[in-house]
């Protein structure tokens, strides 16, 4: 009889903290203290059953808005090895995903990092002690689920040359013949669609005018403007010592790597002294990791910041109601630049981050360009090496919508980072390795293959940032015209 991977009903509770009890206080020595933490009640718990037998338990932890956390994974040793802990977490994660969760986290013991590796788990930051025992976080997007979604495109600026024209003549024929939204929420004066717009996308194009709606909700509903910019101001405190902390972070890691420069070489990195072998590249490689951990850490307490949920508001339902109704009819929907801020924040408020994923889990193109384009990634980077004032740092901006994986979009790549500087563009690289940064530019036109990410656009128009300090133009590939 094969194993029975379901959630727990409310009369098994008692039976999945008997087998966390045997896994985790009696064979891994933990406090049962620290094992028994009284959060049980508010967690979705999973089970694991051979006939009668529970020989699996996990629990899923809500952290915030979009993100959930796997704990408790416990498995029974005579079942261990058969399977049994990955479907657990295929299921909370097809659980978590159908909730409109976007991402997953967790805290893996160190022998169980390759366990979630496997299942496409990515590690961050470094090793740390919790209840006597060596852990790294890991994290998951819920939406690189079993099938590949509909098409996402990214793109770069429309000015001064737009590609939006070609990029949607190139699209597979629409399986629905409603309209083509448009979401251009970054900026006050850009609202509505454009005749400019109209004139590419086709006159059945309509706006969701999310700023504007978000000024109409703040008009006549205080209370929940005055949460929204409380919950913001909360953010900007931490974003400040954020910035502290990266900034002398950074430095250490610039100061590392201009101990590998050679000045007789034309002030080239020598990758003798940067590779991880050597002294110096393992300091690099360790300050790397300080910072990827800062990242890290900010981002889960970005997480943690408790938000009054909008959609409480009846007001606030009925446009997301409104929202939801355009893009389930939409035949492709698209994402403008502007103000990234404003966008991620403007989206989150109305939900439509959820809208746009299951828009796209059932073939539902999504475009975005510049700004929009980097909403649509998981995580989103604000970055300017020579801005007019401030330290010239990147930083995050925090997480994105995640419509895909694996890469980090920078607009405007040329004219905001110093792509002639090896130090900062292999810094850049490595810290939000595995991910790929890549710059675009106007003409850029990436497209998601099986293969990672390729440019159907213009040559030049997309370069990879290499974590050795190159910067070299993404490979141009074959399009519909």
């Amino acid at each position: 009889m094969p194993v029975l991977v379901r959630l727990a009903r409310p009369d098994e509770l008692a039976s999945c903290i008997d087998l966390r009890a045997l896994v985790f206080v009696q064979e891994q020595s933990v406090p049962v203290e620290l094992e028994v933490d009284g959060l049980d009640p508010s967690c979705t718990h999973f089970v694991a059953l051979d006939g009668e037998q529970l020989v699996g338990t996990a629990r899923m932890k809500v952290l915030g808005p979009g993100t959930v956390k796997a704990q408790r994974v416990a498995v029974r040793a005579s079942a261990r090895g058969s399977g049994v802990g990955a479907a657990i977490m295929r299921l909370m994660e097809r659980h978590a995903r159908e909730l409109g969760f976007v991402r997953i986290v967790l805290d893996a013991q160190l022998s169980a990092v390759g366990f979630y590796q496997r299942l496409g788990y990515l590690a961050e930051g470094p090793v740390f002690v919790d209840a006597g025992i060596d852990h790294r976080h890991m994290w998951r997007p819920l939406d690189l689920g079993d099938a590949l979604p509909g098409p996402v495109i990214l793109l770069g600026p429309q000015r001064p040359t737009p590609n939006l024209g070609r990029v949607l003549d190139g699209l597979s024929p629409p399986s629905t013949h409603g309209p083509a939204v448009v979401i251009t929420a970054g900026w006050r004066h850009d609202e509505g669609t454009s005749e400019s717009l109209a004139r590419v996308v086709g006159p059945d194009a309509i706006s969701l005018p999310l700023y504007s709606w978000f000024e109409q909700i703040g008009a006549i509903l205080p209370d929940a403007r005055r949460g929204h910019h409380e919950a913001q101001e909360r953010v900007r405190r931490i974003k400040a010592a954020h910035r502290v902390r990266l900034r002398n972070a950074l430095r250490s890691v610039r100061a590392l790597w201009e101990m590998a420069v050679r000045p007789s070489a034309g002030a080239t990195v020598d990758p003798a002294l940067v590779d991880p072998a050597s002294p110096v590249g393992a300091e690099i490689d360790g300050a790397i990791e300080e910072v990827r951990a800062l990242d890290a850490r900010f981002l889960e307490q970005l997480r943690s910041v408790e938000r009054p949920d909008p959609l409480q508001f009846d007001a606030v339902r009925a446009l997301h109601a409104r929202a939801a109704r355009r893009i389930r009819e939409a035949r492709v929907v698209m994402v403008a630049g502007g103000h990234v801020g404003v966008l991620a924040s403007r989206m989150a408020f109305f939900g439509i981050p959820s809208l746009l994923r299951d828009a796209n889990r059932k073939g539902t193109p999504i475009v975005g360009w510049s700004g929009g384009a980097m909403v649509l990634t998981p995580r989103v980077v604000l970055f300017h090496d020579d801005p007019p004032e401030g330290s010239g740092d990147a930083e995050l901006l925090g997480d994105g919508a995640a419509l895909v994986s694996g890469i980090v979009a920078l607009p405007h790549a040329r004219a905001r980072l110093d792509l002639g500087d090896p130090i900062r563009v292999a810094t850049l690289a490595r810290r939000f390795s595995p991910a790929r940064c890549v710059g675009i530019e106007n003409g850029a036109w990436l497209s998601r293959t099986s293969e990672g990410w390729e440019n159907a656009g213009d040559p030049g128009s997309a370069v990879m940032l290499g974590v050795d300090g190159s910067a070299l133009p993404l490979p141009v590939a074959p399009a519909v015209r």
